[in-house]
């Protein structure tokens, strides 16, 4: 029987934001379908603002994400939140935000010197080369990792946001939403990989990533969604 992912099929990763459970979901699945090639991952790894995720569980997630094979890792705009001062300027007057802070804080304390340096050294952008198309991978769009490109963005934003980058294919995380489109006028095919993570408010108990591979087609992107290990039926909304 035909395995139904070639040897050079990429797994796409974004938008983690702490959640360790169901990143390991995400990993044992890619495991099971014996997919070999290390995942792309799109950046925002370790920002929570689930109170439940103590500093400790995101210092492993971060050392997991650090000796792990990767094909590469690009900084999300919270992944900057630790390297840049932000985090010490952001003064929230929201209660929960005033709790977040403090626990991002706590977490920021017990980075030792390469932990800070990875995150440091994350780069904007990952460019590459699949099945003869151009590739650029970003976390929100090639003119800002705080910046996305959503569905309904006209098209001098989006021409804005390309910030004159040449590319066959986007791949980009940051907008929590999964979805595939062809952007206008001869723009590329935009892949948007959803999220492995969610913040409280949109959570649903689900885990999104994405696999993108060859075929005798062209280059296909497939999204992947898994049950949030742990979650309650209750907490996953209907399909």
């Amino acid at each position: 029987m035909r395995e139904p992912y070639s040897q050079g099929a990429l797994p796409i990763i974004s938008d983690i934001h702490g959640n360790l459970a169901g990143f390991e979901a995400i990993l044992a699945y890619l495991k099971e379908m014996n997919i070999g090639r290390p995942p792309l991952l799109l950046g925002d790894l370790v920002w929570t603002h689930f109170p439940d995720r103590e500093p400790s569980e995101l210092l492993r997630l971060l050392d997991i994400i650090m000796r792990m094979p990767a094909t590469a890792a690009v900084c999300g705009n919270t992944d900057t939140f630790f390297v840049n001062g932000w985090l010490e300027r952001w003064e929230p007057a929201d209660e929960d935000q005033q709790k977040t802070r403090s626990r991002m804080l706590a977490f920021k304390s017990l980075l030792n010197d390469a932990q800070r340096a990875f995150l440091m050294a994350l780069p904007d952008h990952h460019e590459f080369t699949m099945d003869g198309r151009k590739c650029l991978a970003c976390h929100a769009s090639p003119l800002s990792n705080a910046i996305g490109i959503p569905l309904d963005a006209s098209m001098d934003e989006t021409q804005e946001r390309l910030a004159g980058y040449q590319m066959d294919c986007l791949l980009t995380g940051h907008l929590h939403t999964p979805f595939v489109r062809l952007m206008r006028d001869g723009g590329p095919l935009h892949i948007s990989v959803g999220a492995a993570g969610r913040h409280p408010h949109e959570y649903d108990g689900i885990v999104d990533f994405a696999i993108i591979d060859s075929t005798p087609s062209g280059l296909v992107a497939v999204h992947h969604r898994l049950s949030q290990p742990g979650a309650r039926t209750s907490e996953i909304s209907e399909p």
